[in-house]
């Protein structure tokens, strides 16, 4: 009597202290659901990380192609041509596009090297994205034609505007902001020039329109 008291004593010790088949498969199905919410969380961090990381270098790139643009308007120079046996400033200013002559010059190993004196300059785009085109300043009268550069800027960039800030000759009427820019009718350069660029996002079809930003002509005076 004893002994099978003894015995049913050590059974339920040993029941008590260990675990059931059914808690234990309860507790792999719990540590399986912990596991896949851990992967879930890095997964994502990952690519949080790594869009972050394209976003940076998206943004990089982008300020570089804005400065650059920055740099070569801030040296617009207000030279005469003769163009259809008229003589007038050389700079034309379109809604998508602008040429002008500029003193400020840059040096890539896919396009003119930085050399002295004055440049002639497209910035446009087409179906492949932000281009420019440059030309050595006196080496051809026609600029656009086979000694010309052209180079990508930027590939991503799926449209571009640009505005005119008009202050006027005598600087006495009120500033107006114009969507082309003719030295026919304007016997001067702008004050300004506004760029807008709109970029292909990360996500297909959508797009995005980055912040303006407004060059000031250092020699937009008139020059007799």
């Amino acid at each position: 009597m004893f002994l099978r008291q003894e015995r049913a004593y050590s059974s339920q010790t040993i029941n008590s202290s260990g675990f059931t088949l059914l808690e234990m498969v309860i507790a792999l199905l719990l540590s399986s659901v912990i596991l896949v919410i851990i992967a879930s969380t890095m997964n994502l961090a990952i690519k949080s990380e790594e869009k972050g990381i394209k976003r940076q270098d998206s943004s990089q790139h982008i300020r570089v192609i804005s400065s650059q643009i920055i740099f070569l308007i801030k040296g617009a120079y207000p030279y005469i041509a003769t163009i259809n046996g008229k003589k007038r400033y050389y700079f034309e200013g379109k809604p998508d596009s602008l040429s002008f002559i500029t003193s400020s010059v840059t040096k890539n190993d896919d396009t003119l090297r930085n050399e002295p004196g004055l440049k002639w300059v497209r910035i446009f785009r087409d179906s492949d994205g932000l281009k420019m085109m440059e030309n050595f300043f006196f080496l051809d009268e026609d600029y656009e034609g086979g000694s010309a550069k052209k180079r990508l800027l930027d590939d991503t960039v799926t449209e571009i505007d640009f505005e005119y800030l008009d202050r006027g000759e005598d600087r006495d009427k009120e500033p107006e902001w114009k969507d082309s820019w003719s030295t026919d009718d304007d016997k001067y350069l702008p004050a300004a020039v506004k760029v807008s660029i709109m970029v292909q996002g990360e996500d297909k079809g959508k797009e995005i329109k980055l912040p303006p930003f407004t060059v000031r002509i250092q020699n937009s005076k008139k020059i007799n």
